[in-house]
């Protein structure tokens, strides 16, 4: 049973191994050649110059007391030995650049392939811990460098058994008689204890790693907290930033705790190994003495013979060195293929069919939706079904966290429902093919983003496959309120719209940047228009022109917008309030509040408010 996971293991290591390589050839091929000579070159240049070396003692030796030796065989040999050392020094700097350039580019490219699959990702991983410490910790801060240190590490480790191939069969043509193989025998037993070592601090290692990379992700994200310039006023306020302090030294303190406790076992195992090494590799010196004191060798071939001893020792321990930390490297590509391995079934169970334009009126209707977040016990909707005709205005409304932003997330394909089905036009959104499915749809989410960009790419990126369009852009600004100022930026609409770069730039109130993500959502001009809470930081001035021009969309465009504020739902054909987990009553904004008291008792708190103050 042993041996067959050994074997797996073996498996396993040579499938990683040809995994990256596969990868890397693409786009270093030069890089690989390069190595292949350097590889050849100096897995032979050991014992290149141990021969050179040897023959230089063997001339000096037969012509020590030769009143006139020829020079000009030393002085080739010299000559050959400089030249060998040139040689090694010029092909190592342009293997070394070479390395280094092209290990950016494929460490760029590895970034490049780990996007591309996150962004297939199924959202609901991201409520998952184990996937964020995936993502976050092992592949991120992992994986990305891990093909140029393997591409290293494969080269090295063949580089060194040339070296010690090369070196064994130049040792034993060498005169030496029966005591060369026992010599042999010393040198494997001398390497032994470095080979334990190494596979211990190795699997040591990989050990730690996994238990430690839910600490370091917490470590990073309270980093990245005191480095977030949007919310350092409260930090500053709240005299915050300390406790946040306090809790990334906890967490260091805890990773260094761990690691100091790891190398102090480590040392400990280092050093014995090393002891034990030395003193078995001396064994083979004394042998090798003994040839020489009573001359069944000659002085060259003993400067040979313990060279050698040197060198294959050294070998060996570099060859255990590098596949150690060839199967190191190679173990975190497991990561690599988990994540690529994980669920993106929200791409994949997708249909082809095209999604069909029609000009804005679509019907949208949940049947029996259920739908259970992974680190939840209970269903966060259950049950949920309504219907919403073509071109209507639609309201999602209720408390907090009873499931109104899911209930978007779910239309937009973002989740997928644990049961039940949701179609648009009589058709179930998992037939329609995913892109075109995504386009129909504008939408601004709750927590819109801010992108550091020229205003004009911020409102580009609602409708990215196309050309950018001056006059729609125009438009959806003068609808959401935000000509004026646009107009008073220093470069209009090509100002950049962030703080941290140097150069001509602005940024824009809370306000202003969320007119702006509505305005991104009207660019699209896209058939159905979904808003999260498109009010929660205008003020009530805009707030009542952006809900007259949600209004001037009623029988054009299906439209569904989640707000708190039940005072603008009254423009809508359709109310649909949310409570726990289910929904509790449909209809116009008259027809609830005469027959639903939960509705008329939310509405009613509300407008008291207004009119308390009055």
């Amino acid at each position: 049973m042993k041996l067959k996971s050994s074997w797996n293991k073996v498996q396993r290591l040579a499938s990683n191994v040809l995994y990256l390589l596969k990868f890397i050839w693409k786009d270093a091929r030069i890089l690989i050649l390069l190595n292949i000579i350097f590889l050849i070159f100096s897995g032979l240049l050991p014992v290149m110059l141990l021969n050179i070396n040897r023959a230089v003692i063997s001339f000096v030796e037969k012509n020590a007391f030769t009143l006139n030796p020829s020079l000009s065989y030393l002085i080739v040999l010299i000559a050959g030995m400089c030249s060998l050392r040139i040689l090694e020094v010029l092909i190592g700097f342009i293997n070394s650049a070479s390395g280094l350039l092209n290990g950016e580019k494929i460490a760029a490219k590895m970034d490049v392939r780990i996007m591309d699959k996150a962004k297939k990702a199924n959202m609901a991983n991201y409520d998952n811990p184990d996937y964020r410490d995936l993502l976050y910790s092992k592949i991120r801060y992992g994986v990305n460098c891990r093909p140029s240190e393997l591409f290293d590490n494969i080269f090295e480790f063949v580089r060194n058994i040339v070296t010690a191939s090369s070196l064994l069969i130049s040792f034993l043509l060498t005169p030496g008689g029966w005591i060369k193989p026992v010599i042999l025998i010393f040198v494997v037993l001398a390497v032994l204890p470095k080979f334990y070592f190494l596979s211990k601090e190795s699997n040591l290692r990989f050990q730690q790693n996994e238990s430690l990379a839910r600490n370091r992700r917490r470590a990073a994200e309270v980093r990245n907290l005191l480095f977030n310039a949007s919310i350092l006023d409260e930090f500053k306020i709240y005299q915050a930033s300390n406790y946040f302090i306090r809790q990334y030294e906890e967490c260091n303190e805890e990773l260094y705790n761990q690691e100091k406790k790891l190398m102090y076992r480590l040392h400990a195992y280092n050093r014995l190994a090393s002891v034990v090494s030395v003193i078995i590799s001396r064994i083979p010196y004394i042998l090798l003495m003994w040839l020489a004191f009573f001359k069944t060798i000659i002085l060259g071939d003993f400067v040979f013979l313990v060279g050698s001893v040197d060198e294959m020792i050294n070998s060996l321990i570099a060859i255990v060195a590098s596949f150690t930390e060839l199967k190191n490297n190679a173990m975190y590509v497991d990561y690599l293929r988990e994540f690529e391995q994980t669920d993106d079934s929200i791409i994949t169970q997708c249909g082809n069919l095209a999604f069909p334009p029609k000009n804005g009126k679509h019907s949208i209707e949940f049947r029996s939706v259920s739908f259970r977040y992974r680190n939840m016990s209970t269903d966060i909707l259950h049950n949920v079904s309504f219907r919403i005709e073509p071109g209507q205005t639609a309201a999602l409304v209720g408390l907090n966290g009873c499931g109104k932003s899911t209930l978007i997330k779910l239309l937009l394909r973002l989740y997928i429902p644990d049961s039940g089905t949701i179609f648009v036009d009589g058709v179930d959104i998992q037939q329609y093919e995913i892109h075109s499915y995504y386009h129909a749809f504008g939408v601004v989410f709750q927590d819109f983003c801010k992108y550091s960009l020229s205003v004009s790419d911020n409102l580009w990126l609602g409708n990215i496959q196309q050309p950018f369009d001056l006059n729609r852009a125009q438009k959806a600004v003068e609808q959401c309120e935000l000509t004026d100022v646009i107009d008073n930026l220093e470069k209009g609409y090509d100002t950049l719209l962030t703080k941290r770069f140097s150069g001509p730039s602005s940024d824009l109130s809370i306000g202003q940047w969320q007119k702006l993500s509505i305005a991104r959502a009207y660019y699209r001009d896209s058939e159905i228009i979904l808003l999260d809470e498109p009010s929660a930081s205008l003020d009530v001035e805009t707030e009542y022109k952006i809900f007259q021009s949600m209004e001037s969309l009623k029988g054009e465009k299906t439209t569904i917008f989640v707000s708190h504020n039940l005072s603008s739902v009254t423009i809508c054909d359709t109310i649909i309030l949310i409570n726990n987990g289910g929904i509790s009553g449909t209809g116009t904004h008259q027809e609830l509040l005469h027959t639903n008291p939960d509705y008329a008792r939310l509405f009613k708190s509300q407008a008291g408010r207004y009119q308390e103050s009055l």
